[in-house]
């Protein structure tokens, strides 16, 4: 036996009051946690392999990610090629079709201007006829008295 396993043996009669067979597995059992007490530690060799496999892990996510991004990015380019496309058209459709209600409307406000043009100038005439009657109706009279 060791020094220190006999005087942790001592103790253990002298101040636990242990007989020889307890005292005996006592010093046994300190002996054995000693020995497994280095065995839970983590070794620098331990710790870089586990990081290591952290950073490939991590480099193989990353790169998976960029996959999707790139995955989503296209996906995201073309739906805004289409809808800038579908944009495109339905502006010039609107266009086509207020230049063609505006055409329309233009046509229209033109044929009542020209009614009015013609009501007015009918009424002007039938205004001047009745008025240039009367007149020479009132100079007859005037010249024949």
């Amino acid at each position: 036996m060791k020094p220190l396993n006999i005087k942790l043996y001592d103790i253990a009669r002298a101040k636990l009051n242990f007989n020889d067979d307890d005292a005996m597995e006592f010093v046994s059992s300190i002996h054995e946690l000693n020995d497994h007490r280095f065995e839970n530690l983590v070794t620098k060799e331990f710790l870089s392999e586990k990081m290591n496999g952290i950073d490939q892990r991590f480099t193989k996510l990353e790169s998976k990610i960029d996959l999707r991004f790139i995955t989503c990015e296209s996906a995201t380019n073309q739906r805004f090629i289409q809808n800038q496309s579908n944009i495109d058209q339905r502006f010039k459709d609107a266009e086509s079709f207020n230049s063609q209600k505006f055409t329309e409307i233009k046509a229209s406000i033109d044929t009542k201007i020209a009614e009015a043009k013609s009501d007015l100038t009918k009424w002007m005439f039938i205004f001047w006829a009745s008025q240039m009657t009367i007149t020479l109706g009132i100079l007859l009279l005037i010249l024949n008295k």
